[in-house]
């Protein structure tokens, strides 16, 4: 009978209930959570008094805040003072809301005072660009950027260059809130001629970030290392026409021309240029025929029939031009063609002969034809013993006149 009465009285005055919803939860962009809350009374009379509303993250009580009392129908709303929580990246965390959470009063309804929310923390996201330049010698420089394009800020990190899998440089970027980046290069490395190179720079290397994605921190690169090209045509030209035929033929001078040019994207090193005339020309060292190099100097020149000449050109770099001019005299005998090839060598490319340019083949001798004419040089006119008797008489009677002349009386 007692119980009976009770839940008559209580029935007829009635009892507040505390509700609450949970608005919104922000993230700003040091990861700090805001919580937007509303607390009504949906209950059939007033809450006599302040009452508390609680916070707790995981289950776990962290902050309260006073909530005033509240007619039937009202509403109160209210944001918790933002709250840093490092959760797991990629993974998620409670956050509930509690209306009289001291439970200073009783309530119609004790078991909907709270309202709970599951929430992705934000994390920082690390992802690198990068791109690899070479200078005119083949040595390539990696520079990168490093940028958090996730929610949360990112502590320091290293960003690392690997070269075929090794290790070769880290560097230290700085703590990056969400969208800042930091930029930088690593140290120029040689990259061997030909060669083929997996260049990768990975940010977070060390792993010191949590983030919410570890799959794209690392951009990888196959470096083809780029080569010099020596492309050496090799010109031939009558120089002196001693016959004045028109052609080249016995006695006369040829002029040859090595151009030595780089048509690669990187410098040529330590360039030599060596030669070796046809037998039956006479390579000619002295001016004015003494060979000449455009760049560099002559360090041997070895005059005759078949003789040897070498240059030392030193670097040529990325669409870089050198010449050798020299000269030979043709020479007399039974041939009717000399041909002439040269050997450029150099630190950082095969050896190269030079070629003819006007032929269609590729690395060939340049040859030039010798126009017919007399095989052997023009004799010297030579004076027999009779010749000798004839120019003696001859000196004599000029003498003996010339005498006579002086002896002669004036007038």
């Amino acid at each position: 009978m007692v119980i009976s009465f009770f839940a008559v009285v209580v029935e007829a005055n009635g009892l507040p209930d505390l509700v609450v919803s949970i608005n919104s939860v922000t993230f700003d962009e040091y990861a700090n959570f805001t919580v937007n809350y509303t607390v009504t009374n949906v209950g059939t009379i007033s809450t006599p008094d302040d009452s508390v509303t609680g916070k707790y993250i995981n289950g776990i009580n962290v902050a309260a805040r006073g909530c005033p009392p509240l007619a039937p129908g009202q509403s109160y709303n209210d944001t918790f003072d933002p709250e840093f929580h490092v959760g797991p990246c990629g993974g998620t965390f409670d956050i509930t809301i509690c209306a009289d959470d001291w439970h200073y009063y009783q309530e119609s309804d004790e078991g909907n005072n709270c309202d709970t929310n599951t929430v992705a923390p934000p994390c920082p996201d690390l992802v690198v660009s990068k791109a690899v330049a070479f200078d005119d010698y083949g040595n390539f420089i990696v520079s990168y950027n490093v940028t958090n394009q996730g929610t949360a800020p990112a502590g320091e990190s290293t960003t690392a260059k690997y070269v075929d899998g090794s290790l070769e440089e880290s560097q230290v970027c700085p703590a990056l809130n969400p969208g800042e980046s930091c930029n930088g290069a690593f140290n120029s490395e040689h990259c061997p001629c030909g060669e083929t190179l997996e260049v990768e720079v990975c940010a977070n290397d060390g792993d010191d970030v949590l983030e919410s994605d570890n799959t794209n921190n690392c951009e990888l690169n196959v470096v083809e290392c780029p080569c010099p090209n020596i492309v050496d045509p090799k010109q031939d030209s009558l120089y002196v026409d001693v016959d004045s035929n028109g052609a080249a033929s016995f006695g006369d001078i040829l002029e040859y021309i090595a151009e030595i040019r780089n048509e690669g994207n990187t410098t040529a090193t330590a360039v030599t240029f060596s030669d070796t005339v046809d037998v039956n020309t006479i390579l000619m060292c002295n001016p004015p025929y003494a060979p000449i190099p455009s760049q560099g100097l002559i360090t041997l020149c070895s005059p005759g029939p078949g003789g040897s000449l070498a240059a030392d050109l030193s670097d040529i770099g990325p669409r870089g031009v050198v010449t050798v001019t020299f000269y030979v005299r043709i020479g007399y005998g039974e041939f009717d063609l000399v041909t002439n090839q040269g050997i450029v060598t150099g630190d950082n490319f095969a050896d190269n002969p030079t070629d003819d340019p006007d032929t269609p083949e590729l690395d060939d001798q340049t040859d030039t034809p010798i126009s017919p004419g007399p095989t052997q040089p023009p004799a010297v006119p030579t004076v027999n013993q009779w010749g000798i008797v004839a120019l003696i008489a001859v000196f004599a009677a000029l003498l003996a006149w010339a005498v006579r002349r002086r002896r002669l009386p004036c007038g």
